[in-house]
């Protein structure tokens, strides 16, 4: 009798092991799943907040351009009451977690910039932008409009003089004082 009260003993103890692993199971997956349902509805609001905002920024732009066309043009009042407008409208901007980032200056990055030209200067080096036509705006620490931006290049006559006074090109040759070119290209290098 002792035995099989020993061996009752010991299934009801697996059973009560087993349950019991059940139920830690069944509440990992009821957490785990408490916090996917919380990720979506967050992902779900973002999205949303997200499209809204990217379509609120271009009325931003045209606050930004109106005032840069009002200011000095002698009416003050009418000025104040259109920047009090924008900054209410900023504020609401960075409450919601819109944050403007100023690009000029900086290396072209792909990824908080898009290139809607290229001008040839010596005043930096390549690839930095040199100005600015459309500010980009994150929503938090995701890029929701790219910063449309005017890139440098290389100019082209930045050649070095020659000392005849021409100027020498990138691929060796020479401009002449009429703005002709003469190539000093070797035998090997012809066609």
């Amino acid at each position: 009798m002792i035995k099989t009260l020993k061996q009752e003993l010991l299934e009801v103890q697996e059973s009560l092991s087993s349950c019991k692993d059940a139920y830690l199971r069944s509440l990992a997956d009821l957490e785990n799943y408490r916090k996917r349902v919380y990720k979506e509805k967050e992902d779900l609001r973002n999205g949303v907040v997200e499209r809204l905002l990217s379509n609120l920024l271009p009325l931003m732009d045209d606050f930004e351009r109106g005032l840069a066309l009002l200011k000095g043009a002698g009416v003050d009042d009418f000025y104040k009451g259109i920047e009090l407008i924008y900054r209410n409208f900023q504020s609401f901007l960075e409450q919601e977690g819109v944050a403007s980032f100023s690009s000029v200056g900086v290396e072209f990055n792909p990824a908080l910039h898009e290139a809607v030209g290229v001008k040839e200067t010596d005043e930096c080096l390549p690839n930095y932008v040199v100005s600015e036509l459309a500010r980009g705006y994150k929503l938090k620490d995701k890029v929701i409009r790219h910063s449309k931006v005017i890139v440098s290049a290389e100019a082209e006559d930045g050649g070095q003089k020659t000392e005849d006074g021409g100027q020498k090109t990138e691929d060796g040759g020479q401009k002449t004082e009429d703005g002709g070119q003469k190539t000093e290209k070797s035998d090997s290098q012809m066609v």
